[in-house]
C-alpha cells in the first residue's frame, strides 16, 4: 500500500526536501487541501464529517510518520493535521537575524569543489538559494 511506503524523515538539515515530499505526499493521497485548511471539517452532515475526520486521520499519520524524534515532540498535542503541519512550518521558518545571517554566509562562502561537475554546482547553489528565499532574504 502506497500509504505504508518509508517516507523521507525530517531532521535538522532536510526541511526544504522534506517538505516538498510531504505536500506531494499528501496530494496524491487527496488531503492537502485538508492540511492546509482549505477544506476545513463540515459542521452537519455526518456523513461528511467521517469523511473529513478520516482524511485528517491519514494526513495525521503520514506527517506523523514522517518527523524524527525530536521533532515529533513538538506535534503530539495537536488535535488536527493543520495543527501538526503550522507547528513544523512555525519551527522549521523562523526567520531570525541569525538563520538569514548562516544561510547568507553559507551563499558567500560557497565554492566549486573537486569533483564537482556543473549540475552539482547548480544543484547545491540552488539549495542555498531555496533557503534564502525561504527566509526572505
Amino acid at each position: 500500500m502506497e500509504s505504508e511506503k518509508v517516507l523521507i524523515q525530517l531532521n535538522g538539515e532536510n526541511y526544504s526536501r522534506w517538505r516538498f515530499e510531504i505536500e506531494a505526499v499528501l496530494e496524491a493521497r487527496d488531503c492537502l487541501d485538508v492540511v492546509s485548511g482549505e477544506t476545513t471539517c463540515p459542521q452537519k452532515d455526518e456523513s461528511e464529517i467521517k469523511a473529513w475526520k478520516k482524511r485528517d486521520a491519514l494526513a495525521r499519520s503520514i506527517i506523523s510518520r514522517s518527523l524524527d524524534d525530536f521533532h515529533h515532540a513538538f506535534i503530539r498535542s495537536c488535535k488536527t493535521s493543520k495543527e501538526m503541519m503550522n507547528c513544523i512550518v512555525r519551527i522549521k521558518e523562523q526567520a531570525t537575524v541569525s538563520s538569514k545571517l548562516l544561510v547568507s554566509s553559507e551563499f558567500h562562502a560557497y565554492t566549486w569543489k573537486p569533483g564537482m561537475n556543473v549540475a552539482s554546482f547548480i544543484a547545491g547553489l540552488n539549495v542555498i538559494v531555496n533557503k534564502m528565499q525561504s527566509l526572505q532574504i
